[in-house]
């Protein structure tokens, strides 16, 4: 009877613990973004699509990166100043219900409270 070396039971538990660990990543960083983002839109929502792990962050720091070397006029319209891409969001999809990914997190954007609580509860 052969004696099976414990070098090749280690290794092999090792490739399966880094196996599942790479797939349990892969799933929390792409997939699940991808499914929600799927679901968000079956349920008529509009948005940008998702960016692989860094979503629309990207947009978002170069659009404050902008933003905030401007002067600020002197009036009360600072949103625009505060956070450009909500406002950059809202001018391009309307005062409707819409979506966007910050890293793997997704932001639903309404003007209406009560539209948000239904999207959530059909999740």
């Amino acid at each position: 009877m052969e004696y099976i070396n414990i070098s090749y039971i280690a290794t092999s538990i090792a490739c399966i613990v880094i196996a599942r660990w790479i797939l349990n990543t892969l799933k929390w960083v792409w997939f699940e973004p991808e499914k929600l983002e799927k679901c968000l839109r079956k349920q008529g929502l509009q948005g940008n699509s998702y960016k692989f792990l860094f979503g629309d962050m990207k947009e978002s720091s170069m659009l404050r990166n902008e933003a905030l070397p401007k002067p600020m006029p002197f009036h009360n319209h600072y949103f625009p100043r505060i956070n450009p891409f909500v406002h950059q969001l809202l001018n391009t999809y309307g005062l409707f219900p819409h979506f966007a990914f910050l890293c793997i997190n997704s932001w639903i954007i309404s003007p209406f409270v009560q539209v948000v609580r239904c999207r959530i509860r059909a999740l």
